[in-house]
């Protein structure tokens, strides 16, 4: 951890001018209001990975290498979970009323996390709201710091907070054992396919979406901050994003953006379809029709939000991510007055991408057929700015971290003609990309310029 950093927090949340403001606010007899501070830290080139350290209990990461745009939270400030129908409608209108108190030039941004399915246990909650004590965001090498909190608890966090950013001793550990993989059944897949296609070819659903699980064990507890710099260098395009909390870290790399909302403007990514070294060609008639799928039921869905004939579909495209590459469409429109991102989210989710078509049938299916899908993968994660815009990724290729054990999972669409075989190997090469970043020795440190005091 770097001292600079802590140095240059420490000054500006104890100068004058903030205890003033903070007087300010307390005058209007309510310490329960929350409230965020701005500070701009100047030039910064790196990823903030160098201030998370193993022990951190709770932390958010989200990275757009690509966009050259890095973020990293500290803390929590303000919290909401939901869980069952309209879980996502319901943090919406928690996140309106909380920031319609919200004092400061504008409130933090928040992040968010859901599940795939509505009601399933996934630690810490099944859909959750985050604004963190502290936003540490890098965007084109300009970087700046958002410290919220509420006036009661300004200076308990303020002090938690600094002492946390405070240099570690930095002891060589031991090189640890290589972590151990237990791969998953083949068999047992083969079954789960064949009982998707009778489903299909009963005339059901035109498309499953089914997912399965490897694990990995190490000797000594896995380091979130190793991986995601493994993931930095391995995943340009697309989110790398983690989600840590007590006892568990959900992390990964996704190329599929659910939805977006800038300025009024809606985008969504129509994705699916994989080729990979040696696999059948991207332009074959199951990954197009498997594809055109996504796009129709986005549109749909999309539809009620949108002005009148702002919704259109642009031409399919190849998009590269890792060593796969997908069929991606973006579907774009002006979104109606009012609308918000999370309500947007709530019409998406789950699209054909992770569940199937149509896609309120397939998720049905799934559900019966007892499909478990851990932690946020294939549900959503992102953020939401002060100002309402934001955006929301499909959490894909992600690993759930407890300790020593990850379990990493990967899905492959089930239409009428897929063959098992060929759809475990889709499975295993999307696999492939959290594998490659868990097993792969410790990056060199990166060289970064700090902010400075």
């Amino acid at each position: 951890m770097s001292s600079s950093l802590s140095a240059c927090l420490r000054q500006w949340l104890q100068a004058a001018a903030i205890g003033a403001q903070l007087a300010a606010w307390r005058k209007t007899g309510d310490a329960s209001r929350y409230f965020s501070l701005h500070l701009d830290l100047g030039p910064y080139h790196g990823h903030w990975l160098e201030y998370l350290n193993d022990a951190d209990p709770c932390f958010c990461y989200q990275a757009q290498v690509a966009r050259r745009e890095f973020r990293l939270g500290l803390g929590c400030a303000w919290q909401q979970g939901e869980q069952g129908p309209g879980r996502l409608l319901r943090l919406d209108t928690a996140l309106r009323s909380c920031r319609a108190n919200w004092l400061g030039s504008h409130p933090a941004d928040a992040s968010i996390g859901f599940a795939f399915h509505e009601d399933s246990p996934a630690p810490p909650a099944n859909a959750q709201l985050s604004v963190p004590t502290l936003w540490l965001e890098a965007r084109d090498g300009q970087a700046r710091a958002i410290f919220s909190s509420r006036l009661e608890n300004f200076e308990h966090d303020r002090e938690k907070l600094l002492d946390a950013l405070q240099p570690l001793p930095q002891a060589a550990p031991p090189a640890p054992a290589p972590p151990q993989l237990q791969p998953g059944d083949p068999l047992a897949w083969e079954r789960r396919v064949a009982t998707a296609l009778r489903a299909i070819h009963d005339g059901q659903l035109q498309k499953l979406v089914l997912a399965r699980e490897i694990q990995v064990s190490a000797a000594t507890p896995l380091a979130p901050q190793k991986i995601l710099a493994q993931l930095l260098l391995q995943q340009c395009d697309g989110l790398i994003y983690a989600q840590r909390e007590p006892g568990f870290c959900f992390l990964g790399a996704t190329p599929e953006t659910l939805v977006s909302l800038r300025c009024g403007k809606i985008g969504a990514d129509a994705l699916a379809g994989t080729a990979w070294q040696d696999s059948p060609e991207l332009e074959s008639d199951k990954n197009c029709r498997e594809q055109q799928y996504v796009v129709e039921a986005v549109s749909a869905a999309l539809a009620p939000h949108c002005r009148a004939d702002s919704l259109h579909s642009q031409a399919r495209e190849k998009h590269r991510a890792g060593q796969l590459t997908h069929w991606r469409s973006r579907i774009v429109g002006q979104a109606l007055a009012g609308t918000s991102l999370l309500q947007l989210a709530d019409a998406l989710h789950p699209s054909p991408a992770v569940g199937g078509f149509p896609p309120l049938a397939a998720w049905q299916w799934l559900r019966t057929a007892g499909e478990e899908r851990p932690g946020w993968y294939s549900g959503g994660i992102g953020r939401i700015s002060g100002n309402g815009d934001g955006e929301i990724w499909v959490a894909l290729r992600s690993a759930l971290i407890d300790g020593k054990l990850a379990r990493l999972q990967a899905g492959a669409g089930i239409v009428a003609d897929s063959d098992a075989g060929i759809e475990y190997q889709e499975t295993a090469a999307k696999l492939g990309s959290m594998l490659n970043a868990l097993l792969a020795p410790t990056p060199p440190d990166p060289q970064v310029q700090h902010p400075r005091p």
